[in-house]
């Protein structure tokens, strides 16, 4: 069961974290931009494709579909993050994470980084479960799919509706 819990944990996550940052691409972008690691060319594409990754990865953990995969890919992702939130802190950027988008904005400080470096450990706990304990049931990571979908779309929806205002069911 620790590894159905840390599956959905990392899936909400990162569900939550795609969305907010496909929400708003543009702010993620100045985000990016402001850590100077990519070049200005490829900024708007990155913001969108990182809000992509993140759902898609998020899809793949709680569905248990290629569970050693996702994992691992989990795994590299969140060490990223923290050698990340190590290299702005290290070279002193004004860039904050971006983790969120616009919906919690944050400078990196030693408690994010502490916190990344959390998240890095709990995502290798939850390699090791992948690949050492039994697999959850089928019956349980389907539940758990048809919940991240739904939850997904009604996010998506969200966001569609505040970028068009005539997608509303409201009454004219």
């Amino acid at each position: 069961m620790l590894t159905l819990a840390l599956s959905a944990y990392f899936a909400a996550m990162l569900m939550v974290a795609g969305f907010t940052k496909l929400n708003d691409p543009a702010y993620f972008a100045v985000t990016l931009r402001a850590t100077r690691l990519l070049p200005a060319q490829s900024i708007s594409l990155a913001s969108k494709a990182i809000s992509f990754v993140e759902i898609l990865l998020a899809a793949i953990l709680i569905s248990g579909v290629f569970p050693t995969i996702g994992a691992t890919i989990n795994l590299a992702l969140f060490a990223g993050f923290l050698v990340f939130k190590l290299f702005v802190i290290y070279r002193n950027l004004p860039a904050g994470c971006g983790c969120f988008g616009y919906a919690y904005q944050t400078k990196i400080d030693s408690v994010d980084i502490a916190v990344s470096a959390i998240l890095a450990a709990l995502a290798a706990v939850y390699l090791w479960l992948v690949i050492w304990t039994e697999p959850v049931n089928v019956a349980v990571h389907v539940a758990a799919f048809t919940l991240f979908l739904a939850v997904g779309c009604a996010m998506l929806w969200r966001i569609l509706q505040r970028r068009n205002p005539k997608m509303s069911f409201k009454p004219q």
